[in-house]
């Protein structure tokens, strides 16, 4: 027969880990519409807002389902508003199954602790109640593990997206050289929002009158410096990173991947010049002579 555990046992596991506060002693709720469930009522310390959980474990954990809930925040990835609200948001985990009730209680914790680093932020009160803050978060913070129509929802091959509309305002591109604030993911996609409160990456941005030549000069950041005769502070702008002052050189090798069909002669005549210029003494970056 499975050891399923009860109230105080609860009681001293919560009581036991270190960053937790008991505020309240598991029970069996008292709630009529609240069957076979033991609550009780946990603090998370050290946090960057206070957390004041409701913790909810049936009597057949961990065949039935842990929850947590919170009146201390709202708004938040994850963070659902349905059902008991009266109660809180119940945090949505996605946590995996364990065999017993001490091993699941580890996982639970777990994904609660990984929740609170990835998702509280001190530029973010507890609180979030604008629509479109709600909106961007939730878009950046697609689990990347279990949940696969969460990440299906909003996983996209853009590297840019806008939530909103704001991008349609002529106001908001009112200067040519700028800086659209986003929210940067951990695999390197950017959500451009309104309130640039909550971004942590500002993406350089510059307006130009005219199309590039070719396809090759939008790939190419030297051709498109030598078609728009973009200055130093420009392109000091669009990659700040790099020390480009007398330091681009436009390349005479057909660039790596071009479909252009090559005879023998021909290639073997591009190869002796893209060596030519790789055993040059001069370097492309001012930085790489330092280093030599």
């Amino acid at each position: 027969m499975f050891d399923y555990k009860d109230a105080k046992f609860y009681t001293d596991y919560f009581s036991s880990l270190e960053g937790f506060s008991v505020l309240e002693e598991f029970n069996v709720s008292e709630n009529k519409d609240e069957k076979n469930l033991y609550v009780g009522s946990i603090e998370v310390l050290n946090t960057i807002h206070p957390l004041i959980l409701r913790v909810e474990i049936p009597f057949m954990f961990p065949h039935a389902k842990l929850v947590f809930r919170t009146k201390s925040l709202s708004g938040y990835p994850h963070l659902i508003h349905t059902g008991k609200v009266n109660y809180g948001d119940w945090f949505c985990l996605n946590t995996p199954f364990a065999e017993t009730p001490e091993e699941q209680l580890k996982q639970e914790i777990t994904r609660l602790k990984e929740w609170i680093s990835h998702q509280m932020r001190e530029d973010l009160p507890p609180v979030i109640k604008d629509s479109s803050v709600k909106t961007a978060l939730a878009f950046a913070n697609a689990y990347e593990w279990e949940n696969l129509d969460e990440v299906k929802e909003f996983s996209s091959k853009a590297m840019l997206t806008f939530v909103g509309d704001f991008h349609n305002n002529p106001d908001y591109f009112k200067e040519n050289l700028g800086y659209i604030h986003c929210i940067k993911t951990p695999d390197n996609r950017f959500y451009a929002v309104e309130n640039e409160a909550i971004c942590n990456y500002k993406l350089p941005y510059i307006i130009v009158d005219q199309t590039p030549e070719s396809s090759e000069t939008l790939s190419d950041f030297v051709r498109l410096m030598e078609q728009y005769e973009w200055d130093d502070k420009i392109c000091k702008h669009l990659l700040p990173e790099l020390n480009i002052s007398n330091g681009w050189q436009k390349s005479s090798s057909q660039p790596i991947g071009s479909k252009k069909d090559f005879t023998e002669p021909d290639a073997l005549k591009q190869l002796e010049q893209l060596i030519s210029e790789l055993q040059q003494e001069s370097s492309y970056l001012p930085q790489a002579e330092a280093l030599e």
